[in-house]
Formats: C-alpha cells, sequence, structure tokens
C-alpha cells in the first residue's frame, strides 16, 4: 500500500505520506542504482544550462519527435492519441485503408484486428508498431483493438526515417 489514505488532508499531509513512500522506494532500490541516480542528478544540477544539460536534450529530443510523429500520423489519417506522461502515442488505424487488407491471407488471418495490422506493416514497411491489444490480458473482454503503440524516445534520424515510411503508408 502507499500509505495515501483518503482521510489525510492539507499538503502537510500529503507530503508526509509522500516521503514514506520516498523511503519504501529507496530501501527496495539497489544501492548502486540510488548512487547511479544521485550522481547524475548532482551532474544535472551544476550543468544547468540548456546546452549542456541531458535532461533538457532529452526533453527537447522528445517533444520534437513527437511532433513528427502526430504530424506524419495525422497526414496519413491515422489520428493521434496521445499518452501524457510516456514515451508513447497512441495510434488510431481505423479511420484508413491499407492495401495489404484486401488480400486474402490478411483476411484470413484470425489475429485480432491491431495485431494483424501491426504484422503487416511491420512485413510491408519494416516498422515496428505494437498493437494495443498486447499490453491486455489475454483474457479481457475490453482489449482495444483499434489502436496501435509507437514509441518516439528514438534518435532523431530514426524518427525520421520513421516519417519517410509512414508517409509511404499512401
Amino acid at each position: 500500500s502507499s500509505g495515501i489514505n483518503a482521510e489525510y488532508g492539507g499538503a502537510a499531509s500529503l507530503i508526509k505520506q509522500l516521503f514514506k513512500i520516498c523511503t519504501i522506494d529507496t530501501f527496495g532500490c539497489p544501492t548502486v542504482l540510488q548512487e547511479a541516480m544521485a550522481g547524475m542528478l548532482s551532474l544535472e544540477r551544476q550543468k544547468a544550462t540548456p546546452d549542456s544539460s541531458f535532461l533538457v536534450y532529452f526533453r527537447d529530443l522528445l517533444t520534437a519527435n513527437l511532433a513528427k510523429l502526430t504530424e506524419a500520423f495525422q497526414a496519413v489519417n491515422m489520428p493521434v492519441l496521445r499518452a501524457e506522461g510516456g514515451f508513447f502515442l497512441i495510434v488510431d488505424h481505423t479511420r484508413r485503408s491499407f492495401t495489404f487488407q484486401s488480400s486474402s491471407e490478411y483476411i484470413a488471418c484470425t489475429d485480432a484486428e491491431d495485431v494483424k495490422v501491426s504484422k503487416w506493416i511491420i512485413k510491408e514497411f519494416k516498422l515496428v508498431i505494437l498493437p494495443l491489444s498486447l499490453f491486455y490480458h489475454p483474457d479481457s473482454r475490453e482489449k482495444p483493438t483499434a489502436y496501435l503503440r509507437v514509441c518516439f524516445a528514438k534518435s532523431s534520424a530514426t524518427i525520421d526515417k520513421a516519417v519517410g515510411i509512414i508517409r509511404k503508408f499512401y
């Protein structure tokens, strides 16, 4: 349990509960990882200029990558749903048709629709896009099969290559 309870009120009690969580996390994290994180944060504090900070660089890279992929998918009629706080975006594949969807092999496949679309994008375009339903329990009745998951925590060169491939969807 997190230790946070609805009966606590106010910022001071919330901070107290969050401190408990941080304490538990500290004891649950191997020392070498704690030291690595402390070292990285210490270096970042010393380099707190936009030119030299990895965190600033990484933020800017991810922001640019997200914008490029969002624009590319929207241009081929694949709306993007942003997943806040992650390195992924969710793409709706149901608003467009791919030429491979009319093939007898595709039609005969009994996989969920998002799995089929993902497999064919990998096969036809050599672009790895994951079906969102794979992140659900196999017995789940509520699997979302209209969506694909795309990671944007990649180098600019990789994202630019992916954008070029996505443009070939039409």
